[in-house]
């Protein structure tokens, strides 16, 4: 699958129907699906449902159908209401890949890395509920769900979800302005620092888009009330844990322009007091030869490329 391949949510109709009988009824899915369906209207009785908060779609590649996925809100009555986020919205998903030949090929994360977003940015919690042994689990494990407890031979799993907007605060020297952070509370498995740069920014906060997110924060953190918010450069995702609970990120980054570069922290949360360290302009050949750790890892080559013309917006590893 390339990066340009983007997948299509189609909302279950009749037209599905034999489909999605052809493949729950295929050897493979028919042992975990066992649930009776002996005729199309068997299935057409299920999938074609008005069940409470379910929404059921068809997932595509280019027009081909290849997989199946749901979602449904877990409220307090439902049986899984005791994994629901202490914030506000927790769906439950489930999914499976019904057309062999996308087995094996990472479509099962792609659909969960585009599915997650096409939610909107007001879900703050995800679960699902896969079986013991299924080939899923590694799945899931692999986005960053965390495994919170077994119950009737299927696993429940949990991720967090925040969506961020960025900015790269550019001087007119063409310096970029980034901020030291030390913070063993919110921490990537993966790497061991507990003090960095990154670059000005922070979460989306209901009701805000990313542009007024991006102008709080820039206010917040620098201090700058004068800059010009440029185009959406980069974006990418990545899970982090915050007290030992997986998060995945949603990231977009903005070119901001700016001519005053006096910075206070007089207007810092009492978050970000608790982790704020430092706070320069970097030029790029600065950024090239670090030797203190700067994340994004590769923002240096990246932002040398975008300042002399490669393609934006364009995704990044975080």
């Amino acid at each position: 699958m390339t990066k340009q391949d983007t997948l299509t949510f189609e909302e279950v109709v009749e037209r599905h129907v034999p489909l999605l009988f052809s493949w729950l009824n295929s050897v493979r899915l028919k042992g975990i699906y066992d649930e009776g369906y002996s005729s199309q209207e068997d299935v057409a009785r299920k999938y074609l449902a008005k069940s409470g908060t379910i929404k059921r779609f068809i997932v595509s590649l280019k027009g081909s159908p290849f997989g199946y996925i749901q979602v449904y809100d877990v409220l307090s009555s439902h049986k899984y209401a005791k994994y629901r986020s202490s914030k506000e919205v927790t769906k439950g998903v489930d999914l499976f890949i019904g057309d062999e030949f996308y087995l094996r090929k990472g479509y099962g994360f792609q659909v969960l890395k585009e599915f997650i977003p096409f939610l909107g940015r007001e879900v703050d919690r995800v679960l699902v509920d896969p079986l013991k042994g299924n080939s899923s689990v590694e799945l899931f494990k692999k986005y960053g769900f965390k495994e919170l407890e077994s119950i009737n031979g299927h696993l429940i799993l949990a991720i967090d979800i925040r969506y961020t907007a960025r900015a790269i605060l550019i001087n007119e020297q063409k310096q970029i302005l980034l901020m030291k952070i030390e913070d063993n509370i919110t921490i990537d498995a993966s790497r061991p620092d507990d003090h960095f740069w990154v670059t000005i920014g922070g979460t989306i906060e209901k009701g805000e888009d990313e542009i007024q997110a991006l102008t709080r924060e820039i206010q917040e953190e620098t201090g700058i009330g004068n800059f010009a918010i440029g185009k959406l450069v980069f974006y990418g995702e990545h899970t982090l844990l915050f007290h030992h609970f997986p998060v995945r990120h949603f990231e977009k980054f903005y070119f901001v322009y700016i001519e005053e570069e006096r910075t206070h922290q007089g207007n810092l949360t009492e978050n970000e007091k608790r982790v704020f360290r430092d706070i320069r302009f970097w030029s790029i050949q600065q950024l090239l030869s670090a030797d203190e750790v700067v994340y994004p890892r590769s923002l240096a080559q990246e932002l040398s490329s975008a300042l002399n013309g490669g393609m934006i917006p364009r995704e990044i590893t975080l």
